[in-house]
């Protein structure tokens, strides 16, 4: 340990849980920050289905001079309660829901005044970032985010927070809304002695499928960082949590930041349902919130953990039967830490915003049956 990371880390124990914050914000050792390593991903379109996927919203949609005023935000979500219209949660934390509740929603867990005090980071509250991470990353598949197996995070707590600091670029996020409705197909077949046999089989066909970068809306720098313990263990402060990973010396051991975007996402789901519900639209409608690069991971450098983290190791295995006993044995072998890390990042528009603007873009799209990704305005 340098003695400047050291003075760094002694500065930050004065407070109760306290690190060292960038002032930039985000950054990597190779200068390209990990938000910024790959463009946006389309969604994949149907077969024979033209592809007009930009970012570009239908010239009736930029100009709604002549439309009305969208019915009030407020109204359209007292009717939709008392229609008994539901709406999905905000993007779940992948891996662990259990302090979600029965409807799907985060609980209240997230209030400062519930969360223990030394399980909450603001930034004002820690002293700045003097360098950047130097540790090596790695994108992680189906752009979830980084992860890292640099060994300078394995035992160093000054060197990995350094390192989650370095890469708080804000995450990627859309609204995806896609309707959808159910067909019965009939299938003929010809048998090799001349007999023909016909069987029914439902599939669900999709109307249409659209997704709005809401990105740019999402602040720039977090908000505070909240450690949320799991179920039936004791709240831990960030330094504690940090330390839980680096005093480890299991062989897969890992920790992960969560990057969440804080939305009214309930309210704003309800209201855009209630836009596509408004041009006659009586199908099936999901309306999703998925998150990109929004984790960052350390794992143990081990190579047991490196080939763990691969994705044709596991269809390897799939393909041989050895996943039986491989998973099992990987599931009770590794070590999570038992706190969840979440960097919030607050939103720039309010959903009651994002959906007067929006009203009539997302009309118009779902009236000409659009698979198209576009910025939302």
């Amino acid at each position: 340990m340098s003695s400047q990371a050291t003075g760094t880390w002694s500065a930050a124990a004065t407070l109760p849980g306290a690190f060292p914050l960038s002032s930039a914000g985000a950054g990597s050792a190779s200068g390209l920050s990990a938000s910024d390593a790959f463009a946006p991903a389309h969604d994949r379109k149907p077969k024979g289905t033209e592809s007009n996927s930009q970012l570009t919203a239908p010239a009736s949609a930029l100009s709604p001079h002549h439309q009305p005023p969208p019915p009030r935000y407020e109204d359209v979500l007292a009717e939709t309660v008392l229609s008994g219209d539901t709406a999905p949660s905000a993007p779940p934390m992948p891996e662990d829901r259990l302090l979600q509740s029965d409807t799907g929603l985060p609980p209240d867990y997230f209030d400062v005044s519930i969360v223990p005090p030394g399980s909450i980071l603001l930034p004002h509250a820690v002293a700045p970032l003097q360098e950047s991470s130097a540790a090596s990353w790695e994108l992680a598949a189906f752009h979830k985010g980084i992860e890292s197996f640099d060994s300078r995070l394995q035992s160093n707590p000054d060197e990995l927070w350094r390192f989650f600091l370095t890469n708080t670029a804000k995450p990627r996020m859309r609204i995806k809304i896609k309707g959808t409705h159910e067909e019965t197909r009939y299938v003929s077949e010809t048998k090799s002695d001349g007999t023909t046999t016909t069987t029914t089989k439902r599939e669900t066909v999709a109307d249409f499928d659209i997704s709005l970068d809401v990105t740019h809306h999402v602040c720039d720098f977090w908000s505070r960082i909240v450690c949320v313990p799991k179920r039936n263990h004791d709240p831990m402060t960030l330094r504690e949590t940090i330390e839980d990973f680096t005093r480890s010396s299991n062989i897969l051991k890992e920790i992960h930041m969560e990057k969440k975007p804080v939305w009214d996402y309930e309210d704003l789901a309800r209201a855009i349902r209630y836009a596509v519900r408004a041009t006659g639209y009586n199908e099936d409608i999901s309306i999703e919130f998925p998150l990109e690069m929004h984790r960052v991971s350390v794992y143990s450098n081990h190579q047991i953990s490196r080939l763990a983290q691969y994705f044709w190791v596991w269809v390897l295995l799939a393909i041989t039967c050895l996943w039986l006993i491989a998973w099992p044995a990987f599931w009770l072998a590794r070590k999570r830490v038992q706190t969840k890390i979440v960097c919030e990042y607050p939103m720039a528009i309010a959903g009651a915003d994002l959906y007067s603007r929006n009203y009539y873009l997302i009309q118009d799209l779902v009236v000409h049956r659009a698979f198209k990704d576009v910025a939302a305005l």
